[in-house]
């Protein structure tokens, strides 16, 4: 356990997801201040408006951002800014001035098997993105010129070795990771000649073996975690192996900074800082990603709680978030309030609507009835305490909480009344979720209309129209049309498998259910539907799968006003499918569709895409 803190204490603020007023960001920066962090990392992708790339209204100019830098520097906060520099480069690539830099065009398959609207991964090969990226971090080491790091996001870039340029020098797996680090040694150069540390995000040395030798130790790694739990390394998406990451990045001289997220729950936060402290990163970071239809402010808390850890090593937790609660709110701290939003914290700290997801995929068990009740009572105890904060910026933090929390039990109300009506438990679904989504929508919009400009608002709101409509649409359909039931388990959370369905009806008619990615949070057992029409009578049913790690399937059926159709044989299989049999016993045992390696597919993209199906045929359950 270290003695005294990290020079380098980071919130990073999302700025490319979604557009804020240069007010909104100076409160941020006055809050980090505050609250014992030294840094501010704005996450900009391309969204800063120069010659070389301006993407209007929505981005950033130079002048602002030197005001921002020069403000935060005011308040002894370092502005460090994010860049994408391969991945998460598809606002660029719409322009057709830079379509020709793509790793992938319209129409071109992804490593996923899905054709892709535009780029999202630059060409590490061609000589226009080596000059593009030159000029772009030009322009910004001039103006930022209080930071001596720049955070450049090379991660997430599934396309590398795609294009016709970069095949042309590939022989094997190994060339791919080959090109990879000859960009981030490009990068590194540019960066060092305009005075300015790399920080480049770590996910893709687990997937190129060996990349770390390559490298200069003067590049600073961001491991990021966003682990419920945290207590080892996992890598990223492979198969959650457990090696002790950091301790490699520690033998080979490299500094590394601890990047957990306010994406999901406090735990990543508390759990990655405990983790850390038998470590030696070089920094401790939050990233509050992906606001654009709520606000940052519902983390504060969380936020703030975090500061006065990093600050103070060893602090208990419960002591950081007294002392959090009375500096947000203003107020005596209270196990009631702390209580109440460490529940919401550990649920969702930054709800998002999942679609049809939540509406038609379930637990195996059932819906969580117990935190759903559980986050009514935290709901109740934060509006308590709302008459008890003093107004301003506490009572609108507060206001935050309460409306994600609404938000949240929103999301749990649509999937145990959605579970209910296709369990024929309950008629109909009841009037007061409507009722609440239309309320949900309208204070959003209020809320928004406040902090960002106009048409933001708009579109937040239009997006709670539009789950309105998707709702009502369900219910229709649950009502009135045929359903499909797959039974689905998924031993690896993380996995990236697309499934589809194919059915073929009496008279030779065909429906087709397309490729979906089936994950469901963190349940292994979990059931999905599907609609389909009425007045179906289904003779066979081929279920089809490809993609990373795999997915096993327990159970098919399809009732429709023509009966109950299960399965009576498997007719065929092929591609990997362990123990197709299983699928004709209405249990929890499970055929498995895949390889369950998923570096093996990633290092062989054919097995990546490789199908594994089984058709089956359907019998009329008597």
């Amino acid at each position: 356990m270290r003695s005294e803190p990290l020079t380098y204490r980071g919130l990073q603020l999302d700025l490319a997801r979604q557009t804020e007023s240069r007010e909104y960001i100076k409160s941020f920066i006055d809050f980090a201040a505050e609250h014992h962090f030294t840094t501010v990392g704005i996450y900009l992708e391309w969204k800063i408006r120069t010659e070389l790339y301006d993407v209007g209204e929505d981005g950033y100019t130079p002048e602002l951002l030197r005001e921002l830098d020069d403000y935060a520097y005011s308040k002894k906060i370092i502005l460090v800014p994010g860049l994408s520099a391969l991945g998460h480069c598809e606002m660029l690539l719409k322009d057709p001035r830079y379509q020709h830099l793509a790793e992938l065009k319209a129409g071109d398959l992804n490593r996923f098997g899905f054709p892709v609207a535009h780029g999202h991964c630059l060409c590490p090969t061609h000589p226009g993105t080596r000059e593009l990226l030159e000029k772009y971090f030009t322009i910004c080491s001039k103006i930022f010129i209080h930071t001596p790091v720049f955070k450049i996001g090379l991660d997430e870039a599934w396309e590398v070795g795609y294009c016709e340029r970069c095949r042309k020098g590939m022989k094997s797996f190994a060339d791919e990771g080959r090109i990879y680090a000859e960009h981030v040694l490009f990068i590194h150069d540019v960066l060092k000649k305009l005075g300015k540390t790399m920080i480049m995000s770590d996910d893709r040395i687990d997937f190129y073996p060996g990349i770390l030798d390559r490298l200069p130790n003067d590049i600073i790694l961001c491991a990021w975690l966003y682990h419920r739990n945290t207590c080892s390394y996992l890598t990223h998406f492979l198969n959650q192996a457990t090696n002790d990451q950091h301790k490699v990045y520690e033998e080979k001289g490299f500094r590394y900074l601890c990047l957990s997220s306010d994406y999901y729950v406090w735990g990543n936060i508390e759990t990655y800082t405990a983790y850390a402290n038998g470590r030696n990163p070089w920094g401790l970071q939050v990233a509050c990603w992906e606001k654009y239809e709520i606000l940052a402010q519902a983390s504060f808390p969380a936020l703030a709680a975090a500061g006065e850890m990093w600050n103070e090593p060893g602090l208990p937790v419960r002591e950081a978030w007294n002392r959090a609660v009375r500096s947000v709110f203003r107020i005596e701290p209270s196990d009631r309030l702390i209580d109440a939003i460490l529940f919401y914290s550990e649920h969702e700290m930054s709800p998002r609507f999942y679609g049809k997801k939540i509406m038609t995929s379930f637990p195996f068990f059932g819906p969580d009835r117990k935190s759903r009740y559980a986050l009514r009572m935290a709901l109740q105890t934060m509006r308590d305490f709302l008459d008890r904060v003093p107004d301003g910026e506490p009572r609108f933090i507060l206001e935050n909480l309460i409306l994600n929390c609404r938000f949240a039990l929103l999301n749990q109300d649509i999937n145990l009344h959605c579970w209910e009506l296709l369990k024929h438990q309950s008629p109909d679904l009841p009037e007061e979720l409507f009722g609440e989504m239309r309320s949900l929508g309208r204070d959003y919009y209020a809320m928004i209309s406040a902090h960002r400009r106009k048409d933001q608002a708009e579109e937040v709101l239009g997006k709670w129209q539009a789950r309105e409509k998707m709702l009502n649409d369900f219910r229709q359909d649950a009502l009135h049309a045929g359903r499909v039931r797959l039974g689905l388990a998924l031993p690896e959370e993380w996995s990236t498998m697309y499934t589809s369905i194919r059915i073929r009806t009496a008279g030779g008619k065909v429906l087709e259910i397309p490729f979906e990615n089936l994950k469901q949070g963190e349940f292994f057992l979990f059931e999905k539907y599907y609609f389909i029409p009425a007045d179906s009578e289904i003779e066979e049913m081929e279920i089809t799968a490809y993609g990373f790690a795999g997915v096993g399937i327990t159970w098919i059926e399809a009732l429709t006003d023509r009966g109950r159709f299960v399965p009576e044989k498997v007719l065929e299989s092929s591609g990997l499918v362990e123990s197709p049999e299983y699928l004709l016993i209405e249990d929890a045992k499970f055929a498995f569709f895949g390889t369950r390696d998923v570096f093996s597919e990633f290092e062989d993209r054919a097995k990546g895409l490789a199908r594994h199906s089984v058709r089956l045929k359907m019998r009329k359950e008597l």
